[in-house]
């Protein structure tokens, strides 16, 4: 079993080798190509969410039905991504990072051409396997082409890049809607750009020989050795708590500024664009945070003020004081974001895309939690119960890292 040992690192599964050193001459293009394709996984979720009341006129059905092409995404995106973490150990991250980038091309082409609700419904649906097969794979090949020292800052970038396709996204989908309609902002926009990440991903990113017979792999070694490290495991729950607690600030601060503040559509959208950007800034600031205070303690730091926050935000009088809020809650979550991806990714260095994947799992599964706890806290109670409910899952998940979750590159545990 040497081969194994070389293609999983000579300790194995365990988180004491690194089989991805990122040495050696790296390509210029390795960076763009990775953040392009970071990008790509949003524009048609941001044509989704902008223009789902067009899209409804046209299959004249309502929104609340048309919204369930968002819910279709995400439960396959899951179990896609569960997939993902069998497929990793057989296949390279760059071959299947590009056969993502082709399934978010295909998903948009057919969801601007599709004839009734249901094509629409299930093309789209390619879009969960396209994300949860770029996210993870974009991780795992930073991994490969970077330095232990350089990943936290790298990583951030790609949270940056996320934050960027909402701030572009939202004037590019509006003025293609404008001028083409839904469907032209899905095929000029939302294909466009998965299928140029996908040229310059496989021009860009060198193929990184393999050694050792891949099909010998068992597809369940990534499984196994997730479930006998502790702090993989808590890393896991925590990212699924943080991503439901996620889900005040995401997707219910927008409604509270309006519904609750009473502030106008066009007022509450410009304030959601400089929150973007306050994500954005803080996916940059990412690597410098860890760089000062490591893996861990950026993880455990910016959740518990991302937490904080989400519980003061509705309790606050005063809509500027909760703009405030808003706005540094999206610049603490996204240092939590990117530190706690920089954490789990060094977990398990012979297993790095399967554990990358399940934390891909982990995050859908948060993201319905949360969505679904923030709906019935506004249904039963109210916005102050939202925000409490939803903000002590983050101080769960700041417990669960700050107790049994350890950065296995220092000594700090």
């Amino acid at each position: 079993m040497q081969w194994a040992k070389a293609v999983l690192g000579e300790g194995g599964l365990s988180e004491g080798s690194d089989p991805g050193a990122g040495g050696g001459k790296r390509s210029h293009w390795v960076l763009p190509s990775l953040i392009l394709s970071i990008f790509a996984t949003y524009p048609s979720s941001v044509v989704s969410i902008l223009l789902l009341v067009e899209i409804g006129l046209s299959f004249d059905q309502p929104v609340g039905v048309m919204a369930q092409m968002r819910t279709l995404g995400s439960v396959v995106g899951f179990l896609s991504a569960i997939a993902m973490g069998a497929l990793s150990v057989r296949f390279k991250p760059k071959t299947l990072l590009l056969t993502g980038l082709l399934f978010l091309g295909l998903s948009a082409l057919g969801s601007g051409m599709a004839p009734n609700v249901g094509v629409l419904f299930a093309l789209y649906a390619l879009t969960g396997i396209g994300t949860s097969m770029v996210e993870p794979m974009v991780n795992t090949l930073v991994a490969e082409h970077y330095p232990l020292g350089e990943r936290s800052k790298v990583i951030g970038w790609m949270g940056a890049g996320g934050g960027l396709s909402y701030i572009i996204g939202g004037s590019v989908v509006g003025y293609i809607a404008l001028t083409g309609g839904w469907r032209t902002a899905f095929l000029g926009y939302a294909m466009i750009l998965p299928l140029i990440g996908l040229i310059l991903s496989s021009r860009g990113i060198p193929s990184l020989a393999r050694q050792g017979k891949k099909e010998e792999i068992s597809i369940l070694t990534g499984f196994r050795a997730i479930a006998s490290n502790r702090s993989a495991l808590a890393c896991l729950l925590g990212n699924l708590l943080a991503s439901a607690m996620g889900q005040g600030i995401y997707v219910f601060s927008l409604s509270y500024l309006k519904e609750v503040l009473l502030l106008s559509p066009g007022l509450a959208s410009t304030i959601f664009s400089a929150a973007s950007t306050c994500f954005l800034l803080g996916s940059l600031a990412c690597g410098w945070v860890v760089g000062r205070l490591g893996r861990k303690r950026a993880t455990v730091s910016s959740m518990l003020a991302f937490s904080v926050l989400t519980v003061l935000y509705p309790l606050l009088p005063g809509a500027w004081w909760a703009v405030a809020l808003i706005m540094a809650g999206h610049l603490f979550a996204a240092v939590q974001y990117s530190a706690s991806a920089s954490l789990s990714l060094e977990q398990l260095p012979g297993a790095r895309g399967s554990m990358m994947s399940v934390y891909s799992a982990s995050s859908y599964i948060g993201y319905a939690l949360g969505t679904s706890i923030g709906g019935l806290a506004l249904l039963y109670s109210g916005w102050g119960t939202l925000g409490a409910a939803l903000g002590g899952l983050g101080l769960v998940a700041t417990a669960i890292y700050m107790v049994l979750a350890r950065d296995p590159t220092t000594e700090d545990t």
